[in-house]
């Protein structure tokens, strides 16, 4: 059971239906509550490691991990991953759901300090090549973009996959940010394959398989199998062309709805889907202040009626790390303090499997929220070794300028980020 691993949702257990019948009784009273229908927590050995071809989704308490860590704020974005070297080009930002079209690091760092300064939604993809992947990641070191640096692991005996080049992402966001529906894909020319005519449709289009952790806040998630009926529903929530440049647009200010209709949620577990939170568990301190958080925004909900609001609403700007007493930090020398600073900065994230041809939908459900990604091939890649060439990279996790020239992008649409 998820609550079993996170202690974060666990908190707030008395929030969520795992039943459809208790979800359905719930939806109509001045308390209803949120689905809870996830995946399976699976424990995958990583000596033996994924298997390339794995298709179902699940959840794992093993989650790699970013070069310097979650940042808890805009500015720690801003020091640790947005300086000369970090990356080499701006990442991918959205602020109050549209496109901010940016030419540098320097630009990036100002309109994201702004955003968060003024409290609006936002998300920002960011290039991190030295990602640390979790320890079952099929595509190893050996591969592009591979897994835990300076190993082996997560590539054995459940094959070596190739990893998507420039896929290896940070995504971070305030408020109910997000993306719409989508799946990643990888689309461009591959070694051994003739390049596509100008204006033509690109000859190498592949749905990759991504993972996605959680280390800071929470997240909405939807999942959505890869068959006719998971594309249906996939339309009817995401919007018409959600996952095709025509209906991009529109799709990315979609909101997604936190309470479905009980026939909504039915639908999609019928169609083998899946509708839950996914949480980052930090210490007691920041877990108390999401339980008033939360507590806060069902008190709303009751006094409104409203059955589609979110548990940001309120909460001051994430332009500064919340909780956290800047001053003290920086001249305490204590033992004691500091031994107070290192259990602050405990988290137990989360990480999601979405298998290639998933339809996935995430938004953010907090004032911070940031996760870390990478996709691989499910299959060898085409051509010599198995090695993708230049191409835009096209997905859903992440988008970024990155290796070989390419860019990851969203659905058929503009570089984007899958939460």
């Amino acid at each position: 059971m998820l609550f079993e691993v996170s202690p974060a949702l666990s908190r707030r257990r008395h929030c969520y239906a795992s039943t459809l019948e208790a979800y359905r009784a719930a939806f109509d009273t001045v308390a209803p509550l949120l689905p809870l229908f996830p995946p399976t927590v699976q424990d995958v050995d990583p000596r033996r490691g994924l298997a390339c071809a794995h298709a179902t989704p699940f959840l794992s308490k093993e989650a790699g991990a970013l070069p310097h860590g979650p940042p808890d704020c805009v500015a720690e974005l801003i020091a640790h991953y947005l300086v000369s070297g970090a990356s080499r080009a701006p990442p991918n930002v959205d602020v109050d759901f549209e496109t901010v079209q940016l030419a540098s690091n320097g630009e990036a760092r100002r309109v994201l300090a702004q955003a968060a300064a003024d409290g609006r939604t936002f998300w920002a993809a960011v290039h991190v090549p030295a990602v640390e992947h979790p320890l079952w990641w099929p595509a190893g070191r050996g591969a592009v973009g591979g897994g835990r640096v300076g190993s082996q692991e997560g590539a054995g005996r459940g094959g070596r996959a190739t990893a998507v080049p420039g896929f290896e992402h940070m995504i971070v966001g305030s408020g109910a940010a997000g993306i719409g529906m989508h799946r990643d894909r990888y689309v461009g020319d591959l070694a051994g394959a003739r390049p596509a005519a100008e204006g033509a449709k690109a000859n190498n289009e592949r749905l990759v398989s991504t993972y996605l952790a959680l280390g800071r806040g929470r997240k909405h998630v939807v999942l959505l199998p890869p068959t006719a009926e998971g594309a249906r529903l996939a339309q009817s929530l995401g919007g018409d062309g959600c996952d095709e440049a025509y209906g991009r647009r529109e799709s990315q200010r979609a909101k997604l709805p936190a309470r479905p209709s009980p026939e909504v949620l039915e639908a999609v577990l019928a169609a083998g889907g899946y509708w839950f939170d996914l949480e980052a568990s930090a210490d007691a301190t920041k877990a108390d202040d999401a339980d008033a958080d939360a507590s806060n925004a069902d008190a709303e909900d009751k006094s409104d009626g409203a059955d589609t609001k979110t548990a940001v609403d309120g909460i001051a700007p994430a332009i500064t790390a919340v909780g956290v007493n800047d001053e003290s930090r920086s001249s305490s020398s204590s033992a004691e303090e500091e031994e107070e600073e290192d259990e602050f900065e405990e988290v137990e994230p989360l990480c999601l499997f979405i298998p290639a041809g998933w339809w996935h939908w995430l938004a953010g459900d907090s004032a911070w929220h940031v996760a870390w990604s990478g996709s691989f091939f499910p299959a060898p890649a085409p051509g010599p070794a198995g090695t993708p060439q230049r191409g835009v990279l096209r997905g859903g996790s992440g988008a970024a300028r990155g290796r070989g020239g390419g860019r990851r992008m969203r659905g058929r649409g503009r570089a984007a980020s899958a939460g």
